[in-house]
This record gives structure tokens, C-alpha cells and sequence, in this order.
């Protein structure tokens, strides 16, 4: 996987597998630990990537060791032509250098307006691409705030979800504003004590479910076991004795390699004697062989 970490406007760092600098790797500690929610007060770059990567993408650049690092990677500045555009009468014009884009830039010139992204639902912003502008304010009671923003937590009254755990850290989210506005010990206990309808019996189901299938798995093992030790104990009844003393009594013999290689040179000899239509290969063959000719071989002459 390649991740792209903007730095400007015209600097772009490629990061693969491993940490390239020694303040990549503590860049990407921090986002780990903001992951956990063990960081507090985390800064917008490190909770929007965070929020973005993925959990075993950030442990593998966390993990890098700094032996052998340099303390920041040097970066080539690169330029890319694109397009500017004049506001006030819409006019295009290209920018092929830097210089270009200098001068573009002093005049007032735009880049390239980019359209949004649309999933096709037809909506302004986009339910799935559009940015999600948090209008609702909290009331100022505690359990109706708390109730309506509700999400799937654990034994410690902590998100589960690593999602949750980001915007529970940023002020501009709901959850956020819960930690603000309460206090997150306060939070942490009203969820503790409160669970969500059916959120205790469904853990309870889950365990009994468990429970049963970690049984039904027992017994099949025993019930094996039992079948096995019947099998032995019928088998001494009857004076054969178990499946292990079979085995150590069954019986070997040895092969003689002459005599094999004999009669292997032998087989050979005959085939080569029978059906031969090479009448001097034959006629060897059959001086060499051994042993009368069979039956079907003298009559076979006769026919």
C-alpha cells in the first residue's frame, strides 16, 4: 500500500510499509496513540489521519526503529502544469512553469476549480462525499444529550469503534462536545451504569451461544475417546490384543537384490523372445533364455 502525505502545495511524500525518518515514525506514534485515545489534546493532522489509515497500516510505520534514519527525509520540489483562470472574466490559461504559475498567481489568477465528488444521490453536499456540517447543539441536559448521540462502547464506557474514538477527540463533533461540555469522567460513567435496551441481554445470548457451542465440541471429543477405548477394550476380549501391539508384532522380510535383478533380467530376455519382428534379436534372445519355450510359443509357428 502507498500512502500520500501532502507536506505543501507542491511537496508530496510517498511512505512505504516503513518509516523513512525519524519524524515520520514519531508522527506516526502519535497517530497510533490517538487511535487508542490514549493522546490528549491531538493536533487536526494527526486526528484526520487517524481517522483516514488503517490500524495495521499505522503500526507498521509506528514500529520503524530509528537506527539508520536520517531525523527528516529530503523531499524534490516538482512542478506539475495546470490550468489557471482569470475570476473576474472566466478565462482559462496554462501554466507550464513555475514562473508561470508565479506571475498567474500575483495577477489575482485561480487554479482550476475542482467538482465534488457525487455518489449519484443528487444532493448538495453529497451524502457520501460531501462534508457533514454538524448543525445540532447540545440541549444542556446531561442523559438527553448523552442518549441521542449514543454509540457502541465497551465495559469501561469508552467507543469501541475507532471512528468513534477520533471524533470523540475533535470539539467540532458531537462526541467531542460531550467530553467538553460534562467532563469525560462523567461520560464514561453515565454509559458504564446506563447501558443501551437490549445491549446486556444481547451480550448475554452471544455468551450463552458460546458456551453451548464450546459444549456440543466437548462432547464430540469425549464421545470419540469412548469409541476408541470400547474399540481396544473388544479387541483384547477377543484375544488380539490392542491396535499398538498389531503394529509392533506385524510381520518383515527382506528382499534379495540378486535374485531380483535375475529374474528382472530374465523378464526382459522373454519379452524380448516373444512377438520380436527383428528375426536376429529373436533368435539371441531365445539362446540366452533359459528354461523351456512356453506352449503358445511352438504352436504359434504352426499357424
Amino acid at each position: 500500500m502507498v500512502v500520500k502525505t501532502t507536506i505543501t502545495k507542491v511537496k508530496v511524500l510517498e511512505l512505504r510499509e516503513k518509516a523513512k525518518s525519524r519524524a515520520q515514525q514519531r508522527f506516526f506514534g502519535m497517530v497510533r496513540a490517538a487511535q487508542k485515545g490514549e493522546m490528549d489534546n491531538p493536533s487536526s493532522e494527526v486526528l484526520d489521519a487517524a481517522d483516514s489509515m488503517k490500524v495495521d497500516d499505522v503500526k507498521k510505520f509506528a514500529k520503524t526503529k530509528h537506527k539508520g534514519l536520517p531525523e527528516k527525509k529530503k523531499i524534490k520540489e516538482s512542478f506539475t502544469p495546470h490550468k489557471m483562470i482569470d475570476p473576474s472574466t472566466k478565462k482559462e490559461y496554462w501554466a507550464d512553469t513555475y514562473d508561470k504559475h508565479l506571475k498567474y498567481k500575483k495577477m489575482g489568477y485561480v487554479h482550476e476549480e475542482k467538482k465534488p465528488r457525487n455518489c449519484g444521490c443528487g444532493k448538495d453536499p453529497c451524502i457520501t462525499y460531501g462534508k457533514k456540517k454538524v448543525e445540532e447543539e447540545l440541549t444542556g441536559d446531561m442523559k438527553t444529550d448523552l442518549e441521542k448521540y449514543r454509540v457502541p462502547r465497551g465495559p469501561g464506557g469508552n467507543p469501541i469503534r475507532i471512528g468513534d474514538k477520533v471524533r470523540s477527540m475533535k470539539g467540532d463533533q458531537p462526541l467531542g462536545k460531550l467530553k467538553v461540555k460534562y467532563g469525560a469522567d462523567k461520560v464514561r460513567e453515565y454509559y458504564k451504569k446506563n447501558k443501551a435496551v437490549g445491549e446486556s441481554a444481547v451480550l448475554d445470548a452471544n455468551k450463552k451461544l458460546e458456551t453451548q457451542a464450546w459444549r456440543k465440541k466437548k462432547q464430540k471429543e469425549y464421545a470419540k475417546l469412548i469409541a476408541i477405548y470400547n474399540h481396544q477394550k473388544n479387541l483384547q476380549q477377543r484375544g488380539l490384543g490392542s491396535p499398538t501391539k498389531r503394529k509392533q508384532t506385524s510381520e518383515s522380510f527382506e528382499i534379495d537384490k540378486s535374485a531380483h535383478k535375475k529374474a528382472q533380467r530374465q523378464s526382459k530376455i522373454r519379452n524380448l523372445a516373444k512377438d520380436n519382428k527383428n528375426p536376429n534379436e529373436k533368435a539371441a534372445a531365445e539362446r540366452k533364455l533359459k528354461g523351456p519355450k512356453l506352449a503358445w510359443e511352438e504352436f504359434k509357428k504352426h499357424i
